[in-house]
């Protein structure tokens, strides 16, 4: 791929096709942004939306992916031998901010 904004691209056409049955209206509804905003996401006209960076980060966090899932950055180390990356990151967001804060303070008793 020639860019990032076309890794970005076909990363989302690969969460439209294995986690929104191909439909765009349910991209759309899980990312809480119109049809045409979406649509730009994959045209080549000169009226494509590229994904930028903090829209990328968005985008992964509405669909449960790790961050920088989009830009094609695998998670190779992962420090829980009894708990599953893909566990993380198929929590809703604020199940994922939850223990995110419960880590953090467990941390500050055990640091």
């Amino acid at each position: 791929m020639s860019n990032i904004y076309e890794r970005r691209k076909q990363r989302l056409r690969a969460i439209l096709r294995d986690d929104c049955e191909g439909k765009q209206a349910i991209l759309c509804e899980r990312l809480g942004k119109s049809q045409s905003t979406v649509s730009r996401f994959f045209s080549d006209s000169s009226h494509r939306k590229n994904i930028g960076e903090e829209l990328a980060r968005e985008i992964e966090d509405s669909m449960g992916k790790p961050p920088y899932w989009l830009d094609g950055v695998e998670e190779r180390w992962w420090p829980f031998k009894n708990i599953p990356l893909d566990t993380i990151s198929k929590l809703p967001p604020e199940k994922r901010d939850q223990l995110e804060q419960s880590i953090l303070s467990i941390l500050s008793l055990i640091s």
